[in-house]
């Protein structure tokens, strides 16, 4: 990758990341959101010049993955309501499904691909971090209410 992208790539991420942990603090959905659309638009930018150079089939799953993460996450005012039980249940199999993705994006990060920059394995480790925040806890208030 080139030094300036990898830079440039290096501060959005870790701006996205900060944005997430931010959003945790405030608790503003809206923001968490955000946070995960960027970095999703990130991975499918990086993964995409990845897929163009080498052509190894995983990066276009990655692409694949997080179009469909970006798709999901972002922000609208007619997605992710709370006031039906139908829907919370699928947003909470939807928030188990960016888990899942971001688990999957790290240890490939780590594991699999050494070309990459380590930095974007530890934004994915940051993002698992705050769903797991999250899941913990939408958990502990279920358990208490």
């Amino acid at each position: 990758m080139n030094k300036l992208l990898e830079i440039v790539f290096t501060i959005v991420g870790a701006f996205s990341v900060l944005l997430n942990f931010y959003s945790l603090i405030k608790s503003s959905r809206k923001l968490y959101l955000y946070g995960l659309c960027s970095y999703s638009f990130l991975t499918i930018i990086t993964e995409s010049i990845a897929y163009y150079n080498n052509r190894a089939s995983y990066h276009f799953l990655m692409v694949c993955l997080f179009a469909i993460q970006f798709a999901l996450a972002y922000p609208n005012e007619n997605s992710h309501r709370n006031d039906n039980p139908a829907a919370r249940k699928l947003i909470s199999k939807i928030g188990l499904s960016f888990l899942m993705v971001n688990i999957a994006a790290a240890i490939i990060a780590f594991k699999v691909e050494k070309i990459a920059p380590i930095q974007f394995a530890y934004f994915y480790v940051g993002f698992i971090l705050a769903l797991f925040y999250l899941i913990y806890k939408r958990v502990s208030t279920e358990v208490l209410h």
